[in-house]
């Protein structure tokens, strides 16, 4: 199972809604490699960062940890690039921690989304 669930077509602009998996998160080597940030409780909010590939275009999806099934909106405009990339995905604490897992330690077929 993938950390996010994707809709299966996603359209220039229509907001997505994407669904954040928190146990596959909780289960994720960086996650589990880190004592504090591996206790779930500790999460205030979730960041995953898109950037168009070309182009600086970025796109945030936010997450609420505390919903029992978090989703969070992928919108960009009709004009956007057609490829967009995750950068890293941010776990943040409520005193303003953050615990930053890199491209390199996702499985990007599960995060990048291609529109073409």
């Amino acid at each position: 199972m993938a950390i996010i669930t994707k809709p299966g077509s996603i359209t220039k602009g229509t907001p997505a809604t994407f669904t954040l998996n928190k146990a596959q998160l909780l289960a994720s080597a960086p996650v589990q490699a880190d004592n504090y940030f591996s206790d779930s409780s500790n999460w205030s909010r979730i960041s995953i960062i898109y950037k168009s590939n070309p182009g600086k275009q970025y796109e945030i999806v936010e997450f609420d940890p505390a919903q029992t099934t978090p989703t969070g909106i992928f919108s960009i405009s009709q004009k956007a690039r057609n490829v967009f990339q995750v950068q890293s995905l941010q776990i943040f604490d409520f005193d303003g921690g953050v615990l930053d897992i890199y491209r390199s330690q996702l499985t990007t077929a599960d995060f990048d989304i291609d529109l073409t």
